[in-house]
């Protein structure tokens, strides 16, 4: 049985990725310019640049999603219908269109 999840799912996971990302490396990822440098210590400069850094993780995440989902991004096993063995005498790439019926226009056997 194969479970098929509209794309609509992914679609709104990446824009809720790449919004609170965005939320998080501005509000918790950034100095608040209420506050003096002064008063701020190392411990605070650390966990503003772990959400900073984790927050354009998020953005990047979501943005992958998206891309992915559109048709952006094309893995090479979907792509897959090219053959990756060449024969000596020819430059291009021999396409078959079905790889359950092989292509019947072959090179001739070298002698």
């Amino acid at each position: 049985m194969n479970v098929v999840i509209p794309p609509l799912v992914f679609y709104a996971v990446g824009i809720v990725l790449i919004l609170g990302g965005v939320a998080r490396a501005i509000m918790l990822g950034r100095r608040s310019p209420s506050r003096e440098i002064a008063d701020d210590d190392p411990a605070k400069a650390r966990a503003r640049r772990r959400h900073l850094a984790f927050g354009l993780v998020w953005v990047a995440m979501g943005l992958f999603l998206v891309a992915s989902t559109a048709g952006i991004l094309r893995s090479r096993a979907e792509s897959g219908n090219l053959s990756p063995s060449r024969s000596a005498g020819t430059s291009a790439p021999v396409i078959r269109l079905d790889p359950a019926r092989p292509t019947t226009l072959v090179p001739p056997p070298n002698p």
